[in-house]
């Protein structure tokens, strides 16, 4: 009963839209926009963001979709669509919102539930062409990937619509208590797609009921970091850095990862923050501090990326206190242990 309620509990952590690639985007007749035009699609592509203000996901999300609007200002279209209460979202433009410069529009219940009933909530994206037609669906973070392939005329259609085709198979195989079931169809998946989040993460649960870590480590082994983003990349590696059972945590994978963050987007607080921690369970303590001031440096206020390298400071002093001359400190509380 209980393996057969964890795969039942995967069904959200991979949600995928009820939407498939190649369906007609629903219309979003009702909308209310509180910032630019109506959306017509008449751009070559049109990127359709739901989010929330209290989601801080969503908010962290703001700045990427503001940088797209901006590089892709004469192909592409970005618009960010909320249920909530205009009144709620006419104020977060005023304030905490002024970095928002593209459309934001309030959606009707019902447009929203056409959308993005089966996914596993905001943000989420979809990206759709000229002729209404949904390309691709998931996390915003994921855009530059799909739009630079797009508007190279480079993005492959048909296997996108093998993934997702593959995705929602995958999600159909949760609803048994097989495990062997899930796992073939996570293994056919990263097949197609290595870096596929949706299957790495369902096969490292199935993994881990099983308790089989190798199988955990031949999967990252199998990833090579140079296909992916840096947001990617680093969400990755953190997951393999923080993973709760220890014998789950590929630091040696993690470090390739956050690497590849770091080196992809140099000036990311973010990112230089996970490096620091995957430096910090490396016992590199010193490069660790040195990451998290340049995280802090980049990101001043933001306040975990403080209280950790006060941590790792304090974890500095404490070493440079274990000496001889401090048996207490030197032999731990165990002094006869070997």
């Amino acid at each position: 009963m209980g393996t057969f309620s964890g795969l039942l509990s995967l069904i959200w952590l991979i949600g995928i839209s009820a939407l498939s690639v190649g369906d007609k985007a629903p219309s979003l007749e009702g909308t209310l926009w509180l910032q630019g035009q109506e959306v017509t699609f008449e751009k070559p592509y049109t990127v359709l963001e739901f989010w929330a203000t209290w989601c801080p996901a969503c908010r962290s999300e703001i700045p990427h979709l503001a940088r797209i609007q901006s590089f892709y200002e004469d192909q592409v279209r970005v618009v960010g669509l909320s249920d909530e209460p205009s009144s709620d979202l006419a104020r977060f433009l005023k304030g905490e919102g002024k970095e928002i410069s593209y459309g934001v529009g309030k959606v009707t219940h019902e447009v929203r539930r056409r959308y993005m009933d089966g996914t596993p909530g905001v943000p989420y994206a979809f990206l759709v062409d000229k002729t209404r037609t949904v390309i691709w669906e998931g996390h915003p973070s994921d855009l530059d990937e799909v739009l630079d392939k797009a508007l190279a005329g480079r993005l492959d259609i048909e296997r996108v619509k093998r993934i997702s085709s593959l995705e929602k198979a995958l999600r159909e195989t949760l609803k048994t208590n097989d495990m062997e079931i899930v796992a073939q169809a996570a293994d056919a998946l990263l097949a197609l797609d290595p870096a596929n989040e949706r299957g790495l993460r369902v096969r490292t649960v199935v993994a881990k009921k099983q308790k089989d870590p190798a199988a955990l480590r031949a999967m990252y082994d199998r990833l090579d970091p140079k296909i992916l983003k840096g947001a990617k990349a680093n969400r990755l590696a953190w997951d393999l850095i923080t993973e709760k059972e220890l014998p789950f945590r590929y630091v040696g994978a993690a470090l390739k990862l956050a690497a590849r963050a770091v080196e992809m987007e140099p000036e990311n607080g973010l990112f230089a923050h996970t490096y620091a921690r995957v430096q910090y369970c490396l016992g590199n303590l010193d490069k660790a501090i040195a990451w998290e001031r340049r995280a802090l440096k980049l990101d001043p206020g933001e306040k975990k990326y403080r209280d950790d390298l006060d941590y790792y400071l304090s974890v500095k002093k404490l070493r440079e206190g274990c000496t001889p001359r401090d048996p207490s400190l030197s032999q731990g509380p165990f002094p006869d242990s070997p």
